[in-house]
């Protein structure tokens, strides 16, 4: 009777063990699935606001709007690399030719990389003729003058400023011979700030868009000057 009992007793522990590790797997497989279902539903919000940041840019756009796309998806390509189903978003742009365009002077851009490159650098060799920077400064009797400055001077005040400077100059052919060769100074900035206008003033037409079928992410973006 004793051994019966005995037996009984160890028959429902084994039974409570069992319970207990059938409890404790069910639990940990909720747990994983309910993580699981988290994390999708993280990834989905992620999608939906990436989506919603991008699609704010599907209409028709100017250039200088068209450098925030290129920044924007440069910034997601970064970020959002470690996403499940992640595929790198891709940008082309197509533009008429700038005349003379010393950094935008391609009329296809099929890596936005290298769009953002070509004007940031537009950008940097601009701003050192404005700033004068480098050496980049005119001196006249004394006086450094920035290609900026010399470029916002009216004929009028360069010829002014060429009398005081050059007292010797009176025949006005002569003095407006000088005034020219310090506007020349000023040539390049005034090409390269015509060349950042014409680019960021260019009107784009609303963009080609290619979606995952897997997951619904925009993938590319085409846009194309107006014109073209």
């Amino acid at each position: 009777m004793e051994n019966a009992s005995k037996a009984l007793i160890m028959a429902g522990s084994v039974l409570l063990s069992m319970l207990i590790i059938g409890a404790l797997v069910f639990m940990f497989s909720s747990l994983g699935n309910l993580m699981q279902t988290e994390a999708g539903a993280e990834e989905a919000q992620k999608l939906a606001e990436y989506n919603k940041q991008i699609e704010t840019f599907d209409r028709s756009l100017y250039g200088s709007e068209v450098l925030s796309v290129a920044n924007l998806i440069a910034d997601y390509n970064i970020r959002q690399s470690n996403l499940k189903g992640y595929q790198a978003i891709t940008l082309e742009v197509y533009i008429k030719p700038i005349s003379g365009a010393a950094y935008m002077n391609q009329t296809e851009y099929t890596n936005y990389k290298e769009l953002t490159k070509k004007f940031k650098e537009l950008e940097s060799d601009l701003n050192k003729w404005k700033l004068g920077s480098n050496n980049r400064k005119l001196e006249i009797d004394g006086k450094k003058y920035t290609a900026q400055e010399i470029a916002g001077m009216s004929p009028a005040e360069l010829n002014e400023l060429v009398r005081k400077t050059y007292p010797t100059l009176t025949n006005n052919n002569d003095i407006a011979t000088k005034a020219q060769e310090i506007r020349d100074y000023s040539q390049t900035y005034t090409d390269l700030k015509a060349e950042m206008t014409e680019f960021k003033n260019k009107k784009f037409k609303t963009p080609q868009v290619e979606y995952d079928k897997a997951n619904g992410r925009i993938i590319k973006m085409i846009y194309t000057e107006v014109g073209i």
